[in-house]
This record gives structure tokens, C-alpha cells and sequence, in this order.
């Protein structure tokens, strides 16, 4: 296959489409696409694609697009009220987690993913789509019902990015039509406009020559083709369809910067946007093949920026450059660019390196690194043809129909790459690079940040000038770092690697077990859930609690270990050296510490098991003790953490926390702050890493789940972590006797200057923990939010989203919090909490009705069906099984133990969990700043 690819001409001048699709369009205009798919099994995910958003309205219909979404949830001919989600709850879809939709400037998306074991589920879900397309009801009871709800998500988005995003909104638009229609529309219109302008919004756009059909997964094109003509083909387009208007950007006239500032924003930030490019013949080879340039260029840049932050004090905290898409049919130049220390040295420096690529360009090692990230990428893809899920390919087609970008598939996007890259030229790279990243074109910039206190600000034409003479100025070449070749001294493992000193199998779960000669314990189990992806997990017990006692008052240095460890670097290799390395490598491994444990994640393909086995034992053995990478880390970090607690709702979440730990010093870290960034020390945390990985390394448990051949399994097994030192040291966690407060306690805080509020309640108490009631408590936590739903958003109209969450702990001590996070108006609190009250005493009273059981149940049996598809939850069930002691045969039987659960069932752990003896309840509410009861 490979070698045929490797073949393919290039002689047609636009890109191919692939096979694996059908596209058709029915006499009415509609558009359809259908792609039998395999993974995930018993699956078919479906689109209904509008080719009209926000853009669409008219002045007085701003936030009608959007509204008109939120409308074909709640009333169509066959599915009245809110009948329809309650239908699709009880097919196993979550609303929100599944069932959703997007509404944007362009265009408008609904998503309905449908579990086709039942396969009347696969008509019905046509059904369901032809009904958002031509049957909505909008009647005005429900567009009344449906405002308050809509304005509440209005109010949730609305913030100090918000606040400033409005104001550059115009200029980065350039006063065009995308200025004034922001999807989320207008309170007013939202709340006042008549009921004439929402009919009239989707008896215009909503029609089937703007429309399209995508279905991919469980079905057949005949099937498919079929459903679709029955139920679309008797849509009808209005006698005199409004013609969809595209909309022009020019160019910026004239450099211009804008400096904002916001009370409540969080960090210091400058974009620069540079005029954007129209986009031509979206579907021709020579537009294909720029876009490879692009992304070898843009990759090459963001490199160099990554090597200029590994100095002991980087000028910029972040430095990103991107070419991006953020209007339909225009691409620009985006520098974003967040200061360490100085916005000044922060724009310089950054901007320099633009300039120097600008100027001279790529390096042919710069460009040979690219080639093999990008034909890697390709090359897995192609391998992963077959076990693609299907909501990946969804949205290839989805951008298709709205955008004309290709569609070519793994295999002709394979054969393209790799006939394309091996001739493209350094200098065909660099003519690119000077169209595309043309320092000359008129820019954008727009500053932002709290105030001038922490950190000073330009003025606005401070900063144009500052752009000016940064872009002109004189630059040398860049000139590449040394390369590295190995991770790690094979021939010196060698001599080390281990042997096994037992292996057994579990037939039930199809596992292998080995031990090695130095204590190490691995589970392998081969699948072909992907064909090529390897997924290891692995920990041991510990964590960041070992460091946060009496004792041992290391928090802050163990807090930030697990954001530090990769920023150190590893043996030989800076990170940025790393990353040059990996270039065409598909493997990971990270290192993380949560509370009670040390954990190791990676990935890798299927020829690159020995390299994800190589960093693993890199990163277990040899971190940097890098005191340059070390300053770099703190310097980036310490103005960002200055201002974080300038957001209301950081903060209130810190007072909250510290206040529910009955202000312990020992209280979990939620929200760090500078103070702590200093506190922390380079040689304590060496010290962690060398307790918690390297001197523990042998205690791990490993899992590696994947397309694995087990003898080359073994022989990576032995070499890699068989050579691993085995000091005998284990590790625990500690219980430090930090316990929230108990009874009932009220916490009120007062920040922020939007008319905003977040509910913030904890029930929490002691608890013998089991699986049984993690199990039963996770349901009652699904089936409250169902009450939330019908009761405070869908009758109330109060809120937008929000819910119920809860967290058993078995370590470092058995207890149980069950949280409720609703953001609402400040006006509604005290009716919502009277709402939710009502609702949970009804529950502990009355329990639940079966038709809400056998939703959750039917969401849950969906959830584990695919999970037995997924590398990722296998490798995490083996662990739990084998490290935290969970019952493998109540894994093999979940069905069953999901069948046996009654209604009675939950309403007893509605009265444990709810209103038992153990019982209690913080109560907190952020208000507004100057809010008054």
C-alpha cells in the first residue's frame, strides 16, 4: 500500500476525494455525506450543518441565530416541549456531554451521536435532524420560556475578556459586518424582540439548499442514502430565497495599536494581527501544498521560541505564531505574546524572531526536522485508518461543506505528503514565508492587562512605534543548537537488563502479568482497539501529601513539581532539545503527582514502543537539576500568579477553600499565588523527584495496553525497565488531619463588577467507602441534575448550566463531597437554593422514578460500551484492579450490577449521602462587588 502511495501522481489540479465517502445533494439544494465507519462500534454519529450564523441576522434579530439553536431542543412537531431531550436521555444520549449544538458567525451545528444497538434508534435519529431543518415549532410560550435561559448564558460569558474583546472587536473586524454579531447577540433583542423576528430568522436560513446531512459510523450508504431522501427530500426552499452574503475584509489602512485595561483581568497580553490574506481555491493542489509549507515554517518559528524561553530570565512567558482562519475565507498572521517581566522585552524579542524568519528564512535542519514531524503524523494516521473514530472524520466533512477544504483521506493525504515534501526547497519554504509572514502588511495590536501597577504598559502609539523599529531593525541568522543523539546508553542498559522472575495470565481479562528481577510489575494486554497507538499508565502511592504536614512543609515545592519536571529537562536534553529530538517520533511520557500518588502517562505508536520506553526510563532516572530552566520557570510564572486572584471567581474559589479547611495552613492548594512560587526550592524538589520516581521507580505498577507484540514487549520490558534501580524505597501517602469544618457554615463574598453570582454548595461527611456506593452516588449525582434541569433551568429560567459533582475518597481517608456549582443572576439566589432544597428534600422522601433510573442506566451502559473499545480506559481499569484494589469480577459483571440497582437503591444513598448523621454543608455565594440584598 505504502509503495502504491508512494507513486501516486500529482498531475490533477485539485485534491482528490476519498473514496470512504459518499457525497450527494438531493433536487432540493441539500447536501449529504455518508461514511460507514467502524470505531467506535455500534455507534453513528450525525450533523444537521446550516450554512447560516449569526451573520445572518438582521439588526434587530442579534442573538436570534443563537436563540434559534437553544429552540430546536425544546419543540418540533413530533417532539413538543422538552420531550425530545427527555426521549434522547432515554436512548442512553447525554444532553450536553453528547447531544449538543454550536451556533458561530457562519454557521450552525447539531450534533446527535445515536447508539445504533437498537437500530430503531438509527431512524429516529433522522427523524430527529429533518425536524430541526424544517419542523421547529417556536411557539411563543416556549420562546418566552426560553429567554431567561439564554440570557443567563449571556451573563455567564460575560467577563473581563469579554468587556475587552467588545472593544477591539470593530478594528480587529474592520468595522465590518462581523463587528456587530457576536453570536451571543444582545440582552435587549434576546429579551424583547418579538416573536415574529425568530420565525422569521429560521423560515429564511433554515432551508435545505443552505443545508447538510452528515452521517458517519454504524450504517450503510444505502441505509443512509435512503433515510436521508425520505425524510429531507419533501423540505422545500421559501419562492425567493435571500441570497447568503459573503463578507469582505480589507486590509488594515494604517498601523494601529490598542491598549485596554480591566480591573478584573488576569494577565498582561499583546496580539498582533497583520492584514489577512484571502484564501484561493481551498481544493487545488498548489493551495494543498502551501499549507504544508505554512505548517513547516510556523513550526520551525514556534521552535526557536520555545529554545529563547529556556533562558534563566526569558523575556516573554509565552510566544506563539500562528497563520489562522478567524474569519471565513481570510488567513492572517497572528504573534500573541504574554511578558515575563516587561511587555516591551516581551514584543521585542518576539517579534525579532519573526523578523529574523521573515529575512532569511528556514535552515535545511529546521526543514528536515519539519518534513519528519509532519510525515510521521500523516504516516499514523494512515495506520489508523481503520480504527478512526467517527467523530474525528464528522468534522472533516463539516468543514468540507462550509469551507471547501479538502477531503482527501489517510490515504491520498499520505501519498500526497510524501510525494510533496521531499521537494520542497529550502528556498521555495522562504519565498513562502515572505508572502505569507510579510512583515510589511498592516497590523493590529491590541494590549491588554489589569492596569500599569504590576507590570507598566505602552501607550498606543508607544506600541505602533515599538512594532515599527522591531521590524525593521537589523537581524542576524538564526544559528541552530547542537543536536543530540540518544536519549539514552543502550549498550550501558545492556549490561544492566533484567529478567523475569514470573509471568502469569488472566484469561478473563486477557492480560499478562510479569515480575521482574528488580520488583518491577507490568501488565501487558495486546488489543486492536487501535492499530496504532500503545497507551502506558503506571503509578505508585505517595504524592504531594507526603509533603504537606507538620513534618515536612514542602507543599509549595511539591505542588509545583508536577508543572516543573518537564520544564527541567531530562539527562542530556534541555526540553526544547528534547522536543528538536522527537522530531518525527510519535512517543510521550510524562510525570504527575496528585495528592496520593505518583503517576507515569505516555503514548506512543507501534514503531516507536522503544523510544516511549527509552524516555520512560529517561525520565524515571536522569531529571536536569537545571537551575537556569529552574529561574526561567520561576520568572515566567511569578507576574501572571501576581494578578490571578483579580478574577472574582479565583478568588472566591481560594477564600472558599482555605475557609472550608477552617483556614489550615495544610489546606489543599487551589489557587496558587506568588508567595508560593517563591517558597519554592530546586534542591527540595530534586529531592521529591528522587523519593517519589527515580529512588522508587521499582514500585511502580506499569500497564501498557495497545497493538503490542509481546516477544518485542518483552525484550523492551527487560532492557528498559528491567535495568531500572531497585533501592527497595516504597512510598505512602499521609494523612495530615486536615478536615473541612463541620455542621452547616456560610461563607459570603462580594467581587466582580457584572451583575453575576455563583452558588457554591458542599455536602460532605465521613464515609465507609466501597464501589457499590461510588457506583450509586455517581447515579443519585446524574439524577439530581436531571431535577436541576426541569426544575430550576427549564421551569425557572434561571440559570444556563451548572449541576451536581461528587468525590469519594477511600485515601487518605474515607469521606464523600458532593458539590453544586450553579453561576447565576444575584437576584435568583435565594429562589434557586429554595428550589434545590425542595428538590433534594422530595428525593430523600420520595426517592426517584424508574423512567429517570433507566435513563441514567441507559447513559451508563452506553458509557461502558465504548470504554471497552478504548486503550485509555482499559490501561486505567487494570490499574484500579491491581493497584487500588477494585473488584475485577464487578467490572466483567457490570451489566448486571447496573441491572440490579433499584429505585430504593438510590433513594437510600439519597438519604446516606444527603441528610444522614455525617452529614454537612458549606454554603458559599459569590455576589457582585457592590451587590446589596
Amino acid at each position: 500500500m505504502l509503495a502504491l502511495l508512494t507513486a501516486m501522481p500529482l498531475r490533477a489540479q485539485e485534491v482528490g476525494i476519498t473514496n470512504d465517502v459518499h457525497i450527494g445533494t438531493l433536487d432540493n439544494g441539500l447536501k449529504y455525506y455518508i461514511h460507514p465507519n467502524a470505531k467506535p462500534s455500534k455507534k453513528l454519529e450525525l450533523r444537521l450543518v446550516v450554512n447560516a450564523g449569526s451573520l445572518q441576522e438582521t439588526e434587530t434579530q442579534r442573538g436570534i441565530a443563537h436563540f434559534t439553536e437553544h429552540m430546536l431542543f425544546n419543540g418540533t412537531r413530533s417532539y413538543p416541549k422538552n420531550t425530545l431531550v427527555d426521549r434522547l436521555e432515554s436512548m442512553g444520549i447525554a444532553f450536553g456531554a453528547d447531544l449538543n449544538a454550536y451556533t458561530s458567525f457562519d454557521e450552525t451545528v447539531y450534533i446527535l451521536p445515536v447508539p445504533t444497538e437498537n437500530r430503531a434508534n438509527v431512524g429516529e435519529g433522522f427523524k430527529i435532524l429533518k425536524e430541526w431543518a424544517g419542523d421547529a415549532l417556536l411557539t411563543d410560550e416556549d420562546i418566552d420560556a426560553e429567554r431567561g435561559i439564554v440570557l443567563e448564558e449571556s451573563r455567564l460569558s460575560k467577563s473581563s475578556d469579554r468587556r475587552m474583546y467588545e472593544q477591539y472587536l470593530p478594528k480587529l473586524f474592520n468595522h465590518t459586518l462581523y463587528a456587530d454579531r457576536l453570536p451571543i447577540g444582545l440582552d435587549k433583542v434576546i429579551s424583547e424582540a418579538p416573536y415574529s423576528e425568530f420565525r422569521s430568522f429560521y423560515k429564511t436560513w433554515y432551508r435545505p439548499d443552505l443545508m447538510a446531512v452528515i452521517a458517519v459510523g454504524d450504517i450503510t450508504v444505502e441505509e443512509a442514502e435512503a433515510l436521508i431522501k425520505k425524510y429531507f427530500g419533501q423540505l422545500e426552499n421559501p419562492a425567493n430565497p435571500q441570497p447568503r452574503m459573503a463578507v469582505t475584509l480589507p486590509p488594515y489602512e494604517k498601523n494601529e495599536a490598542m491598549v485596554l485595561t480591566d480591573v478584573e483581568a488576569t494577565g498582561y497580553n499583546t496580539t498582533v494581527y497583520f492584514s489577512p490574506h484571502q484564501t484561493d481555491r481551498p481544493l487545488s493542489i498548489q493551495t494543498y501544498r502551501s499549507n504544508i509549507i505554512k505548517g513547516l515554517f510556523i513550526n520551525a518559528l514556534n521552535r526557536r521560541l520555545a529554545e529563547l524561553k529556556e533562558q534563566p530570565k526569558p523575556p516573554f512567558a509565552a510566544g506563539d505564531v500562528d497563520i489562522d482562519d478567524y474569519i471565513r475565507g481570510y488567513e492572517g498572521l497572528i504573534v500573541d505574546i504574554t511578558p515575563a517581566d516587561d511587555m516591551k522585552s516581551a514584543i521585542t524579542a518576539v517579534l525579532t524572531e519573526v523578523s529574523r524568519m521573515y529575512r532569511f528564512g528556514i535552515t535545511p535542519e529546521e526543514l528536515e526536522t519539519g518534513k519528519k514531524m509532519m510525515l510521521a503524523a500523516v504516516q499514523n494516521q494512515l495506520k489508523e485508518k481503520d480504527a478512526t473514530a467517527s467523530g474525528t472524520l464528522v468534522s472533516l466533512y463539516i468543514s468540507h461543506f462550509l469551507n471547501q477544504t479538502p477531503v482527501e483521506g489517510q490515504e491520498l493525504r499520505f501519498g500526497y505528503y510524501n510525494q510533496m515534501l521531499p521537494n520542497i526547497s529550502v528556498a521555495e519554504v522562504n519565498k513562502e514565508i515572505r508572502q505569507w509572514m510579510d512583515i510589511q502588511r498592516t497590523f493590529l495590536a491590541v494590549m491588554t492587562g489589569p492596569d500599569s501597577k504590576q507590570m507598566p504598559l505602552l501607550s498606543e502609539k508607544e506600541t505602533v512605534r515599538l512594532i515599527q523599529e522591531v521590524l525593521k531593525k537589523e537581524v542576524t541568522p538564526y544559528v541552530a543548537r547542537e543536536t543530540k543523539e540518544a536519549l539514552v546508553n543502550v549498550g550501558m542498559l545492556e549490561l544492566q537488563k533484567g529478567s523475569i522472575t514470573k509471568e502469569t495470565y488472566d484469561k478473563e481479562l486477557d492480560v499478562t502479568y510479569y515480575e521482574l528481577a528488580n520488583g518491577v510489575k507490568v501488565a501487558l494486554k495486546s488489543t486492536r482497539y487501535k492499530n496504532d497507538e500503545i497507551i502506558l499508565t503506571a503509578d505508585n502511592y505517595g504524592g504531594t501529601s507526603r509533603y504537606n504536614t507538620e513534618a515536612d512543609p514542602s507543599r509549595e515545592s511539591a505542588f509545583f513539581a508536577s508543572l516543573l519536571l518537564d520544564q527541567l529537562g531530562y539527562g542530556d536534553f534541555t526540553p526544547s532539545e528534547l522536543g528538536t529530538y522527537m522530531a518525527g517520533k510519535n512517543a510521550s511520557v510524562a510525570l504527575k503527582m496528585d495528592a496520593v500518588s505518583n503517576q507515569v502517562h505516555g503514548s506512543a505508536t507501534v514503531q516507536d514502543l522503544e523510544t516511549m520506553m527509552q524516555l520512560l526510563h529517561l525520565k524515571l532516572t536522569a531529571l536536569r537539576k537545571d537551575r537556569q530552566q529552574f529561574e526561567s520557570f520561576v520568572n515566567t510564572f511569578k507576574k501572571q500568579l501576581a494578578i490571578l486572584d483579580k478574577d472574582p471567581e479565583t478568588a472566591f474559589m481560594d477564600t472558599l477553600v482555605r475557609a472550608f479547611y477552617n483556614n489550615s495552613r495544610l489546606a489543599p492548594i487551589i489557587v496558587p499565588n506568588e508567595q508560593m512560587l517563591h517558597k519554592m526550592d530546586l534542591d527540595k524538589i530534586y529531592a521529591i523527584y528522587e523519593a517519589s520516581f527515580k529512588n522508587a521507580a521499582a514500585d511502580f505498577f506499569y500497564v501498557f495496553t495497545g497493538n503490542i507484540d509481546k516477544s518485542v514487549f518483552e525484550k523492551y520490558m527487560l532492557l528498559y525497565l528491567g535495568s531500572l534501580p531497585a533501592s527497595g524505597e516504597q512510598t505512602m501517602w499521609v494523612d495530615n488531619g486536615v478536615r473541612p469544618v463541620q455542621g452547616f457554615n456560610e461563607l459570603e463574598y462580594h467581587a466582580g463588577v457584572e451583575d453575576k453570582a455563583v452558588i457554591l454548595q458542599i455536602i460532605h461527611g465521613k464515609i465507609d467507602y466501597s464501589q457499590d456506593l461510588q457506583l450509586k452516588a455517581s447515579m443519585l449525582t446524574e439524577i439530581l441534575n436531571f431535577k436541576i434541569m426541569e426544575e430550576v433551568r427549564e421551569k425557572l429560567g434561571v440559570i444556563y448550566g451548572g449541576g451536581f459533582s461528587i468525590n469519594i475518597e477511600k485515601v487518605p481517608y474515607q469521606n464523600y463531597q458532593i458539590l453544586l456549582q450553579l453561576p447565576c443572576g444575584p437576584a435568583n439566589v435565594d429562589t434557586i437554593l429554595y428550589t434545590v432544597q425542595a428538590e433534594l428534600t422530595k428525593l430523600r422522601k420520595e426517592g426517584i422514578t424508574r423512567k429517570d433510573l433507566d435513563k441514567v442506566v441507559a447513559n451508563y451502559m452506553e458509557s461502558y460500551r465504548t470504554s471497552l473499545e478504548s486503550n485509555y480506559d482499559w490501561s486505567r481499569r487494570i490499574l484500579n484492579i491491581n493497584r487500588w484494589e477494585h473488584d475485577k469480577e464487578r467490572f466483567l459483571d457490570f451489566p448486571d450490577v447496573l441491572a440490579k440497582i433499584t429505585v430504593n437503591d438510590i433513594k437510600a444513598t439519597a438519604n446516606l449521602l444527603l441528610g444522614g448523621v455525617s452529614s454537612n454543608i458549606f454554603m458559599g455565594v459569590l455576589y457582585p462587588r457592590d451587590y446589596k440584598k
